[in-house]
């Protein structure tokens, strides 16, 4: 599960910065997949999100140019109007599409939204481009894991069962070759549904969060 250094942070926090402060993580008793799956429930921010170790262009604040700022104009005013009048210019900053967060988002993501995601990532499906099959086994935990950060094998494996049934229920009857390098990881994975409907309780929310309306 999502980890960010839990109760041993909160009470480091209120120790040596100030008592009245409660660090927590709404995610942090959710799955990576539950937070893929939540996050496809709200279509406006996939155009502008990122998620990549190597973005190509810089994601930078510089006078505005256009109006033609992002693919979903309606936030245009809610995530790049600065302070100072400036505007971030999201458009000159892409995911690469080659590292391995890229293919770890983009797997999770295409579970939910298969079409926005590509559209996302250069209308680019990464499930076809065979230099990436090495990393598509690594994180399916077939070889060894990447120091990034990224989810569980398990989560990719289930990840890929749900985008691949994606496939087939528009009626695509052809599979990329990651769908069969993986073929006996991917089906497997029907065991593993059960992480959508899973909590943990180490989320440090407040009670007075929990149980208020």
């Amino acid at each position: 599960m999502l980890d960010i250094l839990g109760g041993e942070h909160a009470s480091a926090s209120q120790e040596h910065i100030a008592r009245g402060v409660h660090y927590f993580s709404p995610l942090q008793h959710l799955w990576e997949v539950q937070i893929a799956q939540r996050f496809c429930e709200q279509p406006k921010y996939l155009p502008v999100f990122i998620s990549c170790n190597q973005p190509e262009g810089a994601c930078h604040v510089a006078p505005c140019q256009s109006q033609q700022h992002t693919s979903a104009p309606q936030l245009k005013d809610e995530i790049i109007e600065s302070g100072h009048g400036d505007k971030c210019r999201l458009e000159d900053s892409r995911q690469c599409g080659r590292c391995e967060k890229c293919v770890f988002v983009y797997t999770l993501l295409s579970a939910h939204a298969p079409a926005a995601v590509k559209e996302a990532f250069n209308d680019e499906c990464l499930f076809e481009v065979e230099e990436l099959l090495p990393i598509f086994k690594a994180l399916c935990g077939l070889a060894q894991k990447p120091m990034e950060c990224v989810g569980t094998p398990e989560e990719m494996r289930l990840s890929l069962l749900l985008a691949r049934e994606q496939r087939r229920r528009i009626g695509q009857t052809y599979l990329p070759p990651v769908f069969e390098m993986l073929h006996d990881s991917i089906d497997s994975a029907q065991e593993l549904l059960w992480m959508f409907d899973d909590v943990g309780p180490n989320s440090l929310i407040p009670g007075s969060w929990k149980n208020s309306d």
